[in-house]
């Protein structure tokens, strides 16, 4: 198959999942000399990428590397700075040899248990996309790359499967690379009903993944930041008929204070990072429901519970206790309901674990 592309003016990276960042230059640099270690994987040592590589038996165990493995995030910063600077030759060639390596070991040869994992595989689709919409610039065809079609009809197959759907956060990765996937090669027999699908399910998916308020129902005040931000960029770039996405996503933003606490730190419930967001940038605790007795405001967040002092006290007057007090899934969610987090005058009293690995028994739990 042939494609008609668009020139690199008015692309960016960020809109077909590849990560932010800067300096991609040096960033270049230290993965092809030290190896690839994945986005957020300081905990392990750079594994070096050369090829042909093997693709699905190098660190089976590790689940969220296998993952960043097969969705191509060693191709994020080439892709940033092919965007950046323009018609960059050895950026190209390195983005496409990569491209016909993974075909080679996942499609042409024996696919491996992460190749059509469901975030990886929507991540993926749109790196596909983006390569589709830059490669006409370039004067190049996908489709000279042996195996790339039947790629393509694999990936359109997967994505458009209810089977392969994740209906939660995961979901949205994978209907919004169908949705630039069904953009980019529009003349792919699949393409329409592909979009069709993308939008239907990305409407339904919101719908599940944004409680009645507007908080998000995966039970980590980090995931709520993190979830609402794709939210956000799926439907100000992609899908602008979901009304009712929007008013949720309005509420979202004023329940942001509520999941910081006094030091400007994500509350670590459940599965998250305890990460900085700074309080002075997000709407004001008052705009939430609450209610207030002299120094201290309260508030129920679509299950879970607030109490916490004025934001006008300094720190070390201030009080902070989180309840988790609801369940949707286990998605996210720790398996110790009702947990809580309580600091006095900013030190941590009693504290919830945050991150962490997954372990499940035969049982599922």
């Amino acid at each position: 198959m042939t494609h008609k592309g668009e020139e690199l003016v008015g692309l960016h990276a960020e809109d077909y999942q590849c990560g932010s960042g800067t300096k991609h230059e040096l960033a270049i640099l230290k993965l092809e000399s030290k190896g690839f270690t994945g986005m957020g994987r300081h905990d392990r040592a750079p594994l070096p990428f050369h090829l042909p590589f093997d693709w699905n038996g190098t660190d089976p165990d590790d689940r969220n590397w296998m993952f960043q493995l097969h969705a191509w995030r060693m191709l994020d910063l080439y892709l940033h700075l092919m965007l950046k600077e323009g018609r960059e030759s050895a950026s190209f060639k390195h983005r496409i040899a990569v491209v016909a390596d993974w075909i080679c070991d996942n499609v042409l040869g024996k696919f491996g248990t992460f190749t059509w994992y469901d975030m990886s595989t929507g991540i993926r689709a749109s790196k596909l996309a983006l390569l589709a919409r830059t490669v006409p610039a370039l004067d190049f065809d996908l489709s000279s790359i042996p195996g790339f079609d039947r790629m393509l009809a694999e990936h359109f197959s997967h994505l458009m499967n209810p089977k392969e759907l994740n209906l939660g956060n995961h979901g949205l990765f994978q209907m919004q690379g169908l949705k630039s996937l069904a953009s980019a090669f529009s003349d792919h027999s699949e393409s329409g009903e592909a979009e069709k699908y993308a939008v239907l399910n990305m409407t339904k998916i919101i719908k599940m993944q944004m409680g009645e308020h507007g908080v998000h129902t995966e039970h980590s005040p980090d995931y709520h930041f993190f979830a609402c931000r794709r939210i956000s960029l799926i439907l100000d770039w992609q899908v602008q008929e979901t009304k009712f996405a929007r008013q949720l996503i309005f509420k979202s933003e004023d329940v942001k204070p509520w999941l910081v606490d006094v030091t400007d730190r994500i509350v670590p419930i459940g599965d998250g990072s305890q990460g900085i967001v700074r309080s002075a940038q997000l709407p004001s605790l008052k705009k939430w429901q609450h209610q207030a007795e002299t120094d201290y405001l309260g508030a129920i967040l679509d299950g879970d519970g607030v109490v916490r002092s004025r934001p006008d006290l300094p720190v070390e007057k201030s009080s902070f206790l989180f309840l988790s007090a609801s369940y949707h899934s286990n998605a996210h969610k720790h398996h110790d309901c009702l947990s809580f987090v309580w600091q006095e005058g900013g030190a941590e009293i009693l504290i919830d674990p945050g991150k962490y690995g997954y372990c499940y028994n035969k049982l599922g739990i």
